[in-house]
């Protein structure tokens, strides 16, 4: 997703890495036979409330950006949406606020101006906002037919004409904001003070597939084998009555979990068939093996981390060396291969719309993307509602999920993301999860980006 077009205030991660200390031996030390002190440090004192004690919370009149400290300048580390109840810890005077910096919970800085005592105590809404049952925030649709247009409202409310705003072009996908009927047409509000013909709109169905969990507390462990047709993953696979059977039928759910039983191989020793169960036997190709992988170098532990097989289009979450979390994915196509490396995330986002351009190809407008992390300047970890082809390549050269999946890994990675906050940066000193990704001809990557830099910093740790 080479030419996605990104409205972002700055690339945080490219400071330097912090000054590493060995953790030994202070530069000063005492005479041996010099008496300890008796005198003991002062401790801190606990920083003044700076409300009164019927001010339980702050409410935000805006969306406003979370800093690392007390000043206009300080790095970025989110932020938090408008209406939003925080928990204070203390304010201070600094530059970029016209009264003070306030520190909230569960970190971070917001400036003063944009925000409103209140007796209640501190909420926020996990974003994006969820409908009861829904598995995505809203209706969205890919826009079809010749040349279609979105329009405005008229000026005059009681003007029944839409205005024509603009043609749309390429492909779009939209996101329904509200309906509203004019001359017995339905028109979709698509933002921007835009409006859509709903018969231009062929509405997505958002795939319902969901990774597994992986674990003791489940009686799944890696190896797993998983059954998935490599053309067309959503379809039934092939199951065949023996391994020699010419003809079988489709009867084994997609990517779902098989046990093998035993394998069928050829005179040179290649797998042709898999037993999964009496008298049911899977063409090897069928068959997708998922296998631990070692963590990349320095991995701490219980580190949260992502492993990308790029071959068999899986995705394993890890914690240390633990994995918990096996799914699908679909990355880049034949023609946009995704990178192959060890990133970090750097920025997350609840929602964002992507817009790019590949070379010769029509441009692409992909409506208020959710969940959302960015692990390269613009190779992200997204929901893809748009299809359900998990399991083949597809994209522009980022990593295709599932809503239920790419919902799962952004609450489960790190930068970890309070209710009521829509992004949140990743830094060098507070590092976001690493996402390995790799194929057969690159099977230890190296590391790139701002994963560098930690792993550089952590290399000097321990030496």
């Amino acid at each position: 997703m080479r030419a996605l077009l990104l409205a972002l205030l700055g690339l945080s991660c490219s400071s330097p890495p912090p000054a590493v200390t060995d953790g030994g031996t202070s530069a000063v030390i005492a005479d041996a036979s010099s008496e300890p002190s008796s005198q003991q440090p002062a401790p801190e004192p606990e920083p003044k409330r700076p409300y009164p004690a019927k001010v339980r919370s702050l409410r935000l009149t805006r969306s406003v950006a979370v800093h690392a400290g007390p000043a206009g300048d300080s790095p970025n580390l989110g932020t938090v949406a408008r209406d939003t109840r925080v928990e204070v810890i203390q304010a201070k005077k600094g530059e970029g606020c016209d009264k003070r910096w306030i520190e909230i919970v569960p970190r971070g800085w917001v400036c003063e101006s944009y925000l409103e005592p209140n007796k209640r105590a501190p909420r926020g809404l996990e974003l994006p906002k969820l409908g009861r049952g829904t598995i995505v925030p809203g209706r969205f649709g890919k826009v079809v037919g010749g040349e279609p247009v979105a329009y405005k409202l008229p000026v005059d409310e009681g003007a029944m004409e839409m205005v024509v705003s603009r043609k749309l072009e390429g492909s779009v996908t939209v996101r329904e904001q509200g309906v509203r009927v004019v001359d017995g047409k339905t028109y979709w509000h698509i933002g921007g003070g835009e409006w859509l013909a709903q018969e231009l709109v062929r509405i997505h169905q958002p795939a319902r597939h969901r990774g597994v969990r992986v674990g003791d507390e489940t009686g799944l462990s890696l190896p797993l084998a998983f059954a998935v047709d490599r053309k067309d993953p959503v379809r039934r696979v092939m199951a065949y009555p023996s391994a020699q059977a010419a003809t079988g039928k489709r009867a084994v759910l997609a990517r779902t979990v098989v046990e093998i039983h035993a394998t069928h191989r050829a005179p040179d020793g290649s797998p042709v068939r898999y037993q999964i169960g009496a008298d049911r036997w899977l063409g090897a190709g069928d068959v997708v093996f998922v296998d631990r992988a070692k963590p990349p170098p320095l991995t701490e532990p219980g580190e949260r981390w992502v492993d990308i097989d790029l071959d068999a289009q899986t995705l394993v979450a890890y914690e240390g060396q633990t994995p918990v979390y096996v799914t699908f994915v679909s990355t880049g196509r034949r023609k946009h291969r995704t990178e192959t490396g060890i990133f970090r995330i750097w920025i997350k986002f609840a929602e964002t719309t992507m817009n790019g351009q590949m070379a010769d190809e029509p441009s692409y407008s992909m409506a208020t993307v959710p969940w959302t992390q960015f692990y390269a300047v613009d190779i992200a970890l997204h929901t893809a509602y748009w299809h359900d082809k998990f399991g083949i390549p597809r994209s522009h050269g980022c990593v295709n999920l599932s809503p239920r999946d790419a919902r799962f890994l952004y609450f489960w990675t790190d930068p970890n993301l309070p209710a009521g906050w829509s992004m949140a940066h990743g830094r060098v000193q507070h590092p976001g999860s690493m996402v390995r990704v790799r194929s057969k001809d690159d099977p230890e990557p190296e590391f790139k980006g701002y994963a560098k830099k930690v792993y550089e910093a952590r290399k000097a740790a321990v030496r």
